[in-house]
C-alpha cells in the first residue's frame, strides 16, 4: 500500500528531521539565541534549513504522501517540545521566586495572559541593561509588595496590561528603564510625575 512505511531508508531521514525540530525549538529558549547573538542565531537558523532539506529530500526520494507525513509528524513534535519546554522554561525562571519577592510578583500576573505573550515580555526584559542604581535597593518587601498591589488591582489596565506594567516596573527595580509601551502603562497606573521623573532621569544619563 505505501512501500515507505516499510523502507527502512524512510526512517533514515525522519529520524534526523524530527530530532532536529526538537533542537530548533529547544535552542529557540537559549538566553543567546533570546539576546539574538549571531553565532546562537545562525546555530539556530541552520538546524531550521537543515530539517527543511531533509523534508525536501523525502518528498523527492520517496512521495509526496511520505512528505506530507513527515511535515504533519515534524510539526506536531516541534509543538509538544515546545509546551513541554515552555513549562519548563517558566518553572526555572522563577525557581527562586520564594526569595525574590519582585519575581514573585511578576510570576502571579502571569496568570494575566498567555504564556506566549509572557515569556515575549520576559525576553525584552532580559535584553535591558542596567543605567541606574536598582529601585529594590531603596525599598523595603512591603513597598514593592505595595507598588505591585496597585498595578493587580488597577481598573483602567487590561490584563495584558497589568503584565507589561510588572515588567516595567520589575526594570525598574533592577535599574533598567523599561520599554515605551511599559512607561504608558506606568503612567495609567502610577501618575504622570512617576513617569515624568523616570524620563527626565534618563535624559540626563544621554
Amino acid at each position: 500500500m505505501h512501500s515507505f512505511i516499510y523502507n527502512p531508508a524512510y526512517y533514515i531521514f525522519l529520524v534526523p528531521l524530527l530530532l532536529i525540530s526538537c533542537a530548533a525549538v529547544f535552542t529557540s529558549f537559549l538566553p543567546a539565541v533570546v539576546q539574538k547573538k549571531p553565532t546562537a542565531v545562525a546555530l539556530n537558523n541552520l538546524l531550521i534549513i537543515t530539517g527543511i532539506g531533509l523534508l525536501i529530500a523525502i518528498f523527492i526520494i520517496h512521495s509526496w504522501l511520505a512528505g506530507l507525513l513527515s511535515l504533519i509528524l515534524s510539526i506536531v513534535t516541534s509543538v509538544i517540545t515546545y509546551h513541554i519546554h515552555e513549562k519548563l522554561f517558566i518553572k526555572k525562571l522563577f525557581k527562586s521566586a520564594r526569595d525574590n519577592t519582585p519575581y514573585t510578583r511578576i510570576q502571579k500576573l502571569s496568570h494575566f495572559t498567555t504564556k506566549q505573550h509572557f515569556l515575549a515580555l520576559y525576553k525584552e526584559y532580559e535584553k535591558l541593561r542596567v543605567s541606574f542604581e536598582p529601585l529594590r535597593n531603596k525599598l523595603n518587601i512591603s513597598e514593592i509588595n505595595k507598588l505591585f498591589d496597585i498595578i493587580e488591582a488597577s481598573t483602567t489596565l487590561s490584563n495584558n496590561d497589568k503584565v507589561i506594567a510588572g515588567f516595567a516596573l520589575l526594570a525598574l527595580l533592577d535599574g533598567s528603564y523599561p520599554k515605551y509601551e511599559g512607561l504608558i502603562t506606568l503612567q495609567s497606573t502610577f501618575g504622570d510625575e512617576f513617569v515624568e521623573s523616570i524620563i527626565e532621569k534618563q535624559k540626563e544619563e544621554l
